[in-house]
């Protein structure tokens, strides 16, 4: 599954049990914002978008 972020629009890769251990929230290792990971849950990768450097929502994570 992808997520985004709402204020650079980065994708992030996660799986269910990465965002039930960060309680649906992320840090955008783009842009350091704290965005609810659920509101942008899709299963298929957006094709103009791209994916944040970190390349694991796990290490992005709060926590």
């Amino acid at each position: 599954m992808y997520t985004q972020c709402s204020h650079c629009k980065a994708i992030f890769r996660v799986t269910m049990k990465e965002l039930t251990a960060a309680q649906r929230l992320l840090r955008c290792g783009e842009c350091d914002t704290i965005f609810d990971a659920m509101k942008s849950l899709s299963t298929t990768l957006p094709e103009e978008r791209r994916f944040a450097p970190t390349g694991n929502a796990a290490d992005d994570r709060l926590g």
